[in-house]
């Protein structure tokens, strides 16, 4: 009996725009398009991808700890950045910076 082909699962969606992951990743988008990424900011902002999908996701009692290294993480790639994003950068700041209310 042959065996049926197994049906690869569904591609991700990118992350909506609501999402702290979401916002994240638009405002990379918007430092790669002006070609302010280099390879420290790269590698930042892979961290910075994870840091704000593990607050998506729930960082549970580690959430303000979370938050607070998305926030330096963010900041430091920031210092290096010389566009005129940096009001949307530092928009997205303040965001992070707000406390979580329930």
């Amino acid at each position: 009996m042959a065996e049926t082909p197994k049906k690869r699962p569904p591609a991700k969606k990118p992350a909506p725009v609501t999402s702290v992951e979401g916002a994240v990743r638009a405002n990379l988008l918007k430092l790669h398009q002006a070609g302010d990424l280099n390879d420290k900011k790269s590698a930042l902002s892979e961290v910075a991808i994870v840091l704000a999908r593990t607050l998506d996701e729930g960082a549970g009692l580690a959430t303000a700890a979370v938050a607070r290294e998305l926030r330096a993480t963010l900041e430091a790639m920031i210092k290096e950045t010389t566009t005129n994003d940096d009001n949307q950068f530092n928009d997205l700041l303040a965001r992070l910076s707000t406390p979580i209310r329930n």
